[in-house]
């Protein structure tokens, strides 16, 4: 069942030479990565064999982009673009942060430095690494359990590596009770919507004391004082399988195949992988081209497969199933929206406003159901 492809592996590029030379012979400490409050590759695919691919912290130098000065016109103030400091703490420690970069598709963890390696494990684009040392072209990372290699063609290390992070993190808000969202950064615009307690929203552009954020279900934007809101900075993060998933070859060759369509545009009622599709529809249309057929709502989805207690539980490939809210932003009872679990606490679903897009599987609500339909 393993039909994943292998980007790159040996041959890699003179591009990062000088940092691998910089890095040889060094032995840095192993560093735990954790993200700021909560989540193939390594040959050309025309040469060696497929192998398994599927589905953050204080900087030592202080890389923030310069301010740029903006007018709110409601507000008749000058407000200061800048990057908050809560992004540095995606990179806690720079002498051993690296972020994977350069891939199309997924990049192999190995269980050594070789493409002879057993595949122990795979990092989607732009995931924070803990580098603990390098052999030949390899560096070796850790998640603070598990230690693996990855090529040094597709990893930033340093300052580079660094302003990379801080410019690529993802970022969210959330509030135990409902804040209102401006059309400008001050209480004197207009109140575009209200968030909902719990519920996290996606920071779309961040200013001095005010951060826009986005309504997913209609794609509104407003801007929201971050005193009135929790903000988090996310990296995504390497995922190593573990013992007893023994048939994580086939539950990644379906992440492999879902994360080929990353960008298909949200349409209602939508089952097209081509010309666009629903959160049910995706699903769908990903688990049919494995034989595995499924009901067409999500709703119905919802009913398939045997039950998952808990995340913690979950498998790669399992399916979570969340609240639906109107186009108004009103939660809606019963479910509404489902998503591929991906490993390591992210998913991959098509939103409304998004279209087909990786998150934390918290992005928005905590899981409504988990069901398990790979027996």
């Amino acid at each position: 069942m393993n039909t994943y492809i292998e980007e790159r592996d040996g041959m890699p590029s003179r591009r990062d030479a000088g940092k691998r030379r910089r890095f040889h012979g060094v032995l840095l400490s192993a560093v735990v990565l954790a993200v700021a409050a909560v989540l193939s590759s390594d040959a050309p695919a025309a040469r060696r064999g497929s192998a398994v691919p599927a589905p953050q912290a204080q900087a030592s130098v202080v890389l923030e982009a310069p301010s740029v000065v903006s007018v709110s016109p409601a507000a008749g103030q000058v407000v200061r673009e800048r990057k908050p400091d809560t992004r540095l703490m995606v990179v806690r420690d720079q002498n051993s942060f690296g972020i994977v970069d350069g891939v199309t598709s997924m990049l192999n963890i190995r269980s050594g430095p070789s493409t002879n390696a057993d595949v122990i494990g795979y990092c989607v684009l732009h995931s924070a690494l803990t580098i603990t040392g390098m052999e030949g072209e390899w560096y070796r990372i850790t998640d603070g359990t598990h230690t693996g290699y990855v090529h040094s063609d597709y990893v930033r290390i340093g300052e580079q590596g660094t302003a990379l992070a801080l410019s690529v993190c993802s970022g969210t808000a959330v509030s135990d009770r409902p804040v209102t969202a401006y059309s400008v950064p001050a209480v004197t615009g207009t109140a575009r919507f209200t968030t909902l307690p719990g519920v996290r929203y996606e920071i779309d552009r961040e200013y001095e004391n005010w951060v826009r954020i986005v309504n997913e279900e209609d794609g509104t934007k407003g801007f929201v004082r971050c005193s009135d809101v929790s903000v988090r900075y996310t990296l995504n993060q390497p995922y190593f399988y573990t013992a007893n998933d023994l048939d994580y070859q086939f539950r990644q060759s379906i992440i492999n195949y879902a994360y080929q369509f990353l960008g298909l545009k949200y349409v209602w009622a939508g089952t097209s992988l081509t010309e666009g599709a629903d959160c049910s529809g995706f699903v769908l249309r990903i688990y049919e081209h494995f034989r595995i057929l499924l009901p067409r709502t999500s709703l119905s989805q919802s009913e398939f497969g045997t039950p998952v207690n808990s995340i913690a539980e979950a498998k790669v490939g399992d399916l979570i199933f969340y609240y639906g809210y109107s186009e108004s932003g009103v939660r809606t009872e019963g479910v509404g929206h489902v998503a591929i679990y991906m490993g390591n606490g992210m998913i991959i679903h098509c939103a409304r406003n998004s279209g087909v897009i990786v998150t934390p599987y918290d992005y928005r609500d905590q899981p409504l159901y988990i069901r398990r339909v790979i027996q």
